[in-house]
């Protein structure tokens, strides 16, 4: 498929998703929907605490914390060239220096 083409799709559907792509983007932002960590269940707190060393599983449900994800690709996670091989690491250590 030509360039040009690939370019004209995507901006029909820039153009097409744009009121509700606001909309979308306005509504996870807001933090009044942002799930509370209480609200979470048992088997969602296990998986998130299973790897996490002990003296950082207590503070978790504290609202002072922010708490983030890692998301990728999983076949990113499994190529033989590991080009994320480190970065679960870096992030979770510069996190926890700054009390995240």
């Amino acid at each position: 498929m030509p360039k040009h083409s690939l370019e004209q799709i995507k901006e029909k559907i820039t153009e097409r998703s744009k009121k509700t792509r606001e909309l979308y983007l306005e509504n996870i932002f807001n933090p009044k929907n942002q799930p509370k960590i209480e609200s979470l269940g048992c088997a969602n707190i296990a998986h998130v605490t299973a790897s996490m060393p002990e003296h950082l599983k207590m503070p978790l449900g504290s609202h002072k914390r922010k708490h983030f994800a890692i998301i990728t690709a999983y076949n990113d996670m499994l190529s033989a060239h590991q080009p994320f091989k480190n970065y679960p690491d870096w992030i979770k250590k510069e996190l926890q220096e700054h009390n995240a």
